[in-house]
């Protein structure tokens, strides 16, 4: 993924977080709307964290023994 592309998925993560926490119970209503876009949104951003760790070799992921 494009580390420009990766900030801005954070900052709207961010910023839902926040105005779920000043709302409250009335950000139900507006979650309702975007609740299909983001789990396609976590979907896409899981599959690219899986993607990157499948492409790595196991060297990387495995520690050496003292």
């Amino acid at each position: 993924m494009i580390p420009e592309v990766i900030k801005s998925i954070d900052f709207i993560i961010k910023v839902n977080t926040r105005v779920a926490e000043s709302v409250g119970f009335m950000y139900v209503s507006y979650l309702s709307n975007i609740f299909a876009d983001l789990l396609r949104m976590y979907g896409l951003y899981s599959q690219c964290i899986s993607n990157s760790v499948r492409s790595r070799t196991n060297e990387h992921m495995i520690k050496p023994m003292k």
